[in-house]
C-alpha cells in the first residue's frame, strides 16, 4: 500500500475519452460506439443495473433479410462488450460471469428498450422478478409506462436530443413508422426470449470477467467459477456467431 490517490475522473465525451485513453466500462462502450457510427453502423448504449455498461450494434445478414425471425430490412442488434473483446455472447454476464441480473436498457438516438431478455433464461423465475422490483420499478406496468413515455418524447420532440445535429434530431413521420414497427417487432422477439430458462449450444465465454484485478472482479460476483468456465452444460451457453468469422478482434490482449 503506497498511501497514495489517484485521481480517475469518468468522461463521458469522447474528445476528452481520446485525449486521455483511459476508462473503464462506460468509456470502452462511448468510444466504441463514436467508432461504429462514423463508419456509418447504428447503436445503442446498454444500462445494466448492476453496474455495468457495453453497447449493441445493428447488423444485417449477408441478404439484407433482417434478423433470423425473418423481418425484412429490420436487422438485428448484436450484444458487443468493448471492455472485454466480446462479441455477439449475451449469455456473458449470467453464464460466465455469475452476476444477478435485474434490468437492462437499451439506449438509442430515439428510442429506448428494455432488453433484459436477451441477457437472462432467469427472467420469470420469482429471484428475478423480485430483483426487479427492488432495483428497479414497483411493477413491469410500471416500468413500460415509463419506457413508453420516453419513447413518446424521444419520437415525437427534440427536447432531450437538442445536442444533436438538426437532421438527425428529428424524425420525419416515415422514419417515426419505420421505428416504432421495428421496436414492436422487437418486443415481441424479447417476449418470446423471457420464456426460455435454458441457454442454448455451446459457447466460449462461459467464463468470468477478463478485465479488471482479481480482486476487484471478486469484490463484484463477476469472476464466475471454474464449474461455469470448464461446464459442458447446456444450461451455461448459447447459440451465437465465432468471433473468428466475423474477423473480430480485442482492443486489448488480456495479461
Amino acid at each position: 500500500d503506497c498511501s497514495v490517490e489517484t485521481c480517475f475522473p469518468r468522461f463521458n465525451a469522447c474528445s476528452a475519452l481520446l485525449d486521455s485513453k483511459r476508462g473503464r466500462c462506460g468509456e470502452y462502450a462511448n468510444l466504441f460506439g463514436l467508432y461504429c457510427r462514423a463508419v456509418g453502423l447504428e447503436t445503442r448504449y446498454v444500462l445494466d443495473w448492476t453496474d455495468h455498461v457495453w453497447t449493441e450494434v445493428k447488423l444485417y445478414n449477408d441478404d439484407n433479410t433482417g434478423n433470423n425471425n425473418g423481418v425484412a430490412d429490420g436487422g438485428w442488434w448484436c450484444m458487443v462488450d468493448s471492455c472485454e473483446g466480446v462479441m455477439g455472447e449475451p449469455s456473458m454476464y449470467e453464464a460466465g460471469w455469475g452476476k444477478a441480473l435485474t434490468l437492462m436498457v437499451a439506449i438509442g438516438t430515439h428510442h429506448v428498450m428494455d432488453v433484459t431478455a436477451r441477457y437472462t433464461r432467469k427472467f420469470t423465475t420469482v429471484e428475478m422478478q423480485q430483483r426487479r422490483r427492488q432495483g428497479a420499478t414497483s411493477s413491469e406496468a410500471m416500468l413500460h409506462e415509463i419506457i413508453r413515455e420516453l419513447n413518446h418524447k424521444l419520437q415525437n420532440t427534440d427536447t432531450l436530443t437538442s445536442s444533436l445535429a438538426p437532421e438527425v434530431r428529428t424524425l420525419t413521420a416515415k422514419a417515426r413508422q419505420t421505428l416504432q414497427l421495428q421496436c414492436r417487432q422487437e418486443e415481441d422477439e424479447l417476449r418470446i426470449l423471457s420464456t426460455l430458462t435454458s441457454w442454448q449450444s455451446a459457447s466460449s465465454h462461459g467464463k468470468g470477467r477478463i478485465s479488471g484485478s482479481a480482486e476487484w472482479k471478486e469484490a463484484r460476483n463477476e469472476a464466475g467459477n471454474a464449474v461455469a468456465a470448464a461446464t459442458t452444460d447446456d444450461n451455461h451457453k448459447e447459440t451465437s456467431t465465432s468471433n473468428n468469422s466475423l474477423g473480430w478482434q480485442p482492443f486489448w490482449s488480456p495479461s
